[in-house]
């Protein structure tokens, strides 16, 4: 009975107004869509409506073939936007078997990371299955196959619980689901192996090979928590890494120093799992004297394997007149502290975009260029005065010259230099604060 399946769920505390449907908000959501409601779903909205359920029992599973997703339904939907919702959903591609006009959508069930997920969930008015509930992927792209979930609005509603009592099984499931994944694919394509670490280090500084795709993915696993759904999705994401061109592998070094492999400990997982991943450091020079320091995810197993470049960082390169420069794995260098240009009458955050040998001697001269070009104030002012004018007058400070427009930009600014002979520059304004004006430079000539 429905009546003792809402009874065994806990819902929040009744609000001021009423949340409940009416008999004749019922009423023209049946005519809209031509067939009447379930006695069960009808009485559902006609006594609980909208009220949300307490926020420890709202679990619920939903399987994708042999993944079960661990959601949370929290209320129906409000009756202000369900008649709007079914027509929106008419419009929407999806699998569903008979007649799609005759399913009735009325709330989510959302939850989980990389990415999240949010079904649509729906009551079947077709005369086969008539009163059953189905799950649809909410903004799905792609067309995906539905999910029954139960037979009726009743039993849909016995299968909410806790997460505490949803979660593990859940859990245990998608683990042994992983682990069947991981021994099936792991065979195929095969990494570039060495019989030492160093000696794998060192052939991936001077040629080409294949990361190892399927331990990546497997460390994604463990260490991020990205889910894994299915064989496809699995042998994707791996064949994706295994032809993954990491820049690194071009970047010149000098004076290589590699160190002996520590197992990796970082991340909740890898604390108390047995595992076979290890960290490499890696301390070298590239560019002009820039101290390079570089980790490497390998795993191990009879031979070496290259998973990934864990991380890599350049601190404190100092740089007579200019000042001290950082490098993270972002693939960008900033200046330490903001700078003010000859041509500029504001500070500046600056960044030289590149690798870890971007910061060569021709670049940081173009970069003291930039600083210094005091005649290029003049060309920048009337390049932000001309865009100051080519936006709609209302609300637009008066502005009078060129040189007025530096007392309408915002202090967040920004020079990022793209090469040895381009820069962009961009400032918050006040007659665009949503886009900002950015300039763009090459060969002192603004594209």
């Amino acid at each position: 009975m429905i009546e003792s399946a809402v009874a065994g769920i806990p819902y929040e505390k009744e609000p001021s107004s009423p949340y409940q449907y009416t008999n004749e908000v019922i009423a023209d959501c049946e005519l809209l869509v031509g067939k009447p409601f379930p006695e069960d779903f009808k009485w559902y909205l006609l006594h609980v409506g909208w009220r949300k359920i307490a926020s420890d029992h709202r679990s619920i599973l939903i399987p994708n073939e042999a993944y079960i997703y661990h959601l949370q339904f929290e209320a129906a939907e409000h009756q202000t936007f369900a008649i709007n919702r079914y027509k929106q959903y008419l419009q929407e591609n999806t699998l569903l078997p008979h007649d799609k006009s005759l399913y009735f959508p009325f709330g989510k069930a959302s939850g989980e990371i990389n990415p999240s997920v949010s079904y649509q969930l729906l009551v079947s008015l077709n005369k086969e299955e008539y009163g059953s509930v189905w799950a649809i992927l909410s903004n799905n792209r792609e067309l995906t196959p539905s999910v029954k979930i139960a037979n009726n609005f009743t039993l849909f509603l016995a299968l909410i619980s806790t997460t505490d009592k949803l979660k593990p099984i859940a859990a245990a499931n998608n683990q042994a689901l992983f682990l069947h994944l991981t021994k099936q694919y792991i065979p195929g394509v095969l990494p570039t192996t060495a019989a030492e670490a160093d000696q794998l280090i060192l052939l991936f500084f001077t040629q080409p090979f294949i990361l190892d795709g399927a331990r990546n993915v497997v460390f994604q696993y463990l260490s991020n928590g990205t889910r894994v759904e299915n064989e496809q999705q699995f042998a994707t994401r791996a064949a994706a890494f295994e032809k993954w061109a990491d820049p690194s592998a071009a970047l010149p070094r000098r004076e290589i120093k590699i160190s002996t492999p520590v197992l990796f400990d970082s991340g909740s997982y890898f604390k108390w799992e047995k595992h076979n991943y290890y960290l490499v450091t890696v301390d070298s020079i590239v560019g002009d004297q820039s101290r390079l320091k570089e980790e490497f995810l390998l795993y191990h197993d009879v031979v070496w394997s290259i998973v990934r470049r864990y991380r890599s960082a350049i601190d404190d390169v100092k740089i007579k007149g200019l000042g001290t420069f950082t490098f993270d794995d972002t693939y960008k260098w900033e200046l330490k502290g903001k700078v003010t240009p000859a041509w500029s009458e504001l500070a500046a955050e600056l960044n030289v975009d590149g690798e870890e040998d971007a910061l060569s001697a021709s670049l940081i001269a173009f970069v003291k260029e930039v600083l210094g070009k005091a005649d290029f104030k003049p060309v920048l002012e009337a390049y932000i005065f001309n865009d100051y004018l080519e936006m709609p007058d209302e609300d637009k400070p008066l502005l009078a010259t060129p040189q007025e427009v530096w007392q309408q930009l915002g202090k967040n600014c920004n020079i990022s230099i793209d090469s040895d002979n381009a820069f962009h520059f961009h400032v918050n304004c006040s007659w665009d604060k949503e886009h900002g004006v950015t300039v763009r430079v090459k060969d002192w000539e603004i594209q």
